[in-house]
């Protein structure tokens, strides 16, 4: 498995999400996920995602 990292801004908030994954499309819908929770918990306003890259 690799760790696919990417940068969530949100609410004046920026944080650093490291996601175990096969490949990209289960790394992005992973991050889709823990998003959709997070809207969930509170209101939470995002601003952007952003892909950083791969650790193998």
């Amino acid at each position: 498995m690799k760790q696919y990292i990417f940068t969530v801004n949100a609410n004046k908030v920026q944080r650093e999400l490291i996601i175990n994954a096969r490949g990209i499309t289960e790394a992005v819908e992973q991050v889709m996920h823990i998003l959709k929770f997070d809207g969930v918990k509170g209101s939470i306003q995002m601003k952007s995602i952003q892909f950083k890259g791969i650790k193998y």
